[in-house]
């Protein structure tokens, strides 16, 4: 039996959107001191980049950055500014995948995050529920599961 659809096709991409307004580029990406520390220790104008935009997806929307994935012009030069790099430089990031991954390792370990797992799921289950019995859209929900899931620090 196929499983349910929560969200349609539209809401989930709706969920899944990076920040691109100048405002929410600046609530959501703007780096601290400690952070561009972090990004400076990178060699590599692409990797300071494409590590800086790894730490910007894991706080908001909370997931990392995909193999392959394009990112909208906005934020990488939005980002690019920050780090004193080029948008162009991200062409060179992880040009080896395992780059990317260890990017992903080094950010879990720094920050405390996790990534998503069956005990989540539960524990989210069970925090979910009377927030359900008072609201039960589908899209207040799973905003509500997203917010408290980045609070907590675990990854999609």
């Amino acid at each position: 039996m196929p499983r349910r659809k929560v969200l349609s096709a539209a809401q989930r991409t709706s969920f899944e959107q990076i920040a691109t307004e100048p405002a929410e580029l600046v609530k959501y990406y703007t780096l601290s001191q400690d952070d561009l520390a972090l990004i400076s220790k990178r060699r590599k104008a692409g990797n300071r980049l494409g590590f800086a935009l790894q730490l910007c997806l894991t706080r908001y929307p909370g997931r990392v950055l995909r193999a392959g994935e394009e990112l909208p012009a906005s934020l990488i030069a939005f980002v690019a500014e920050q780090t004193q790099t080029a948008a162009s430089d991200l062409a060179d990031y992880a040009q080896r995948d395992q780059t990317r991954r260890e990017h992903i390792a080094l950010l879990v370990n720094k920050f405390g995050l996790s990534v998503f797992t069956e005990t989540h799921f539960q524990k989210m289950v069970h925090w979910l529920v009377p927030i359900a019995v008072g609201n039960p859209r589908n899209t207040f929900l799973v905003g509500a599961v997203l917010n408290q899931l980045r609070h907590q620090g675990i990854l999609l």
